[in-house]
């Protein structure tokens, strides 16, 4: 029998790389996995790895739709933002059913930036987004982050009939990865939260929120959250007739264990700014309007958005680290990034859209 042929999109990713580590690296299987990787130097190192990888772009149309219709499986932790990267990938999805007849399942990263409101940090929302909740879930806002692409993945399911989709969403992911990648310069080893926030306050001086910073999130655990994709995985491989576990309309699940108001992580990054540089307060106060301006994100990210995860739980997903454990990381993560952290700009001016 044929080995199963698997294409991960994501492998050079802050999230990615730890779940290729934990469903493929770290275990044994008999899966052909290839990887689509930018650097030609880090595609020379992850042959060691025993993965295919292959150079190329999100952007290349012909090899995107290529190698997906010569796959089985789909894992895609790189992009929910790019709708004609997730529309080349789902014409390599048709092309693949049209030649095997097998609906291919298809593991696509979304984020719950889709749920935010317009509280501004002044009210907590009693709009929990349960991944139980059909109904629920597709009464997300059309305009929504990620809504059009995650609209299109389930639509190929739902619709087309060409495919098996199953739609991850996490919180706020934090924690360092500690995995061969990143010890090997492959893996980026931040995250997008942490140092967003820190660049902000140093700009600023001081650790700021919008509006009162009553407004909450979830977050989840880097590792943890890889925790979900393997066992999401291993579900997947163990229902071939795709009737057991939810796909489609019925095929979210959640990354989250807790949440936490913009004031506590406000708290937690002002006090990590004055043991860095005790000249700055640790106290927190109300972003100005002109400062909001200057940074987009800050009126994205003071917001409600909440979720539970009964969907992943169901599936046997156990995670332990708490909102303590996220809030209590704050030094630790800013201390990493004035260490060796890089600007992300170009993540940013992609989440400001």
């Amino acid at each position: 029998m044929a080995p199963t042929k698997v294409l991960f999109f994501g492998v050079t990713g802050y999230a990615g790389g730890t779940v290729l580590t934990k469903l493929f690296l770290d275990r044994d299987s008999d899966e052909e996995v290839t990887v689509l990787v930018r650097s030609p130097q880090k595609a020379e190192k992850l042959k060691k790895y025993g993965v295919t990888p292959v150079v190329g772009s999100l952007g290349d149309t012909q090899l995107i739709e290529k190698l997906v219709s010569e796959s089985d499986i789909i894992i895609n932790v790189a992009d929910s933002y790019d709708v004609e990267f997730t529309k080349n990938i789902l014409r390599g999805l048709q092309k693949r059913y049209e030649t095997t007849g097998i609906k291919p399942p298809y593991i696509y990263t979304t984020g719950n930036g889709s749920l935010i409101d317009n509280s501004g940090g002044n009210t907590v929302s009693d709009l929990i987004y349960d991944d139980t909740n059909i109904e629920q879930m597709a009464s997300i806002p059309l305009d929504a982050i990620h809504r059009e692409a995650d609209l299109a993945v389930i639509n190929a399911d739902e619709e087309g009939g060409y495919c098996r989709s199953y739609l991850v969403m996490p919180a706020i992911i934090w924690g360092e990865p500690k995995t061969k990648l990143v010890k090997d310069g492959i893996q980026n080893p931040h995250t997008v939260a942490f140092p967003t926030i820190a660049n902000v306050m140093f700009d600023i001086g001081q650790s700021c929120v919008a509006g009162k910073g009553v407004s909450m999130w979830n977050h989840v655990e880097n590792g943890e959250l890889a925790d979900l994709f393997v066992i999401l995985y291993d579900a997947i491989r163990a229902d071939p007739d795709g009737t057991r576990v939810g796909h489609g309309k019925n095929g979210y699940y959640h990354g989250e264990n807790g949440e936490w108001s913009w004031m506590q992580l406000a708290e937690a990054m002002g006090q990590a700014l004055h043991t860095l540089d005790p000249s700055k307060p640790a106290e927190v106060r109300s972003y100005t309007p002109e400062e909001q301006l200057k940074h987009p994100l800050t009126r994205v990210w003071g917001n409600n958005a909440r979720s539970v995860a009964n969907h992943s739980k169901s599936l046997g997903w156990k995670p332990k680290l708490t909102t303590t454990d996220f809030l209590n990381s704050a030094l630790t993560e800013v201390e990493r990034w004035v260490k060796d952290g890089k600007p992300l700009e170009s993540q940013l001016a992609q989440m400001s859209k």
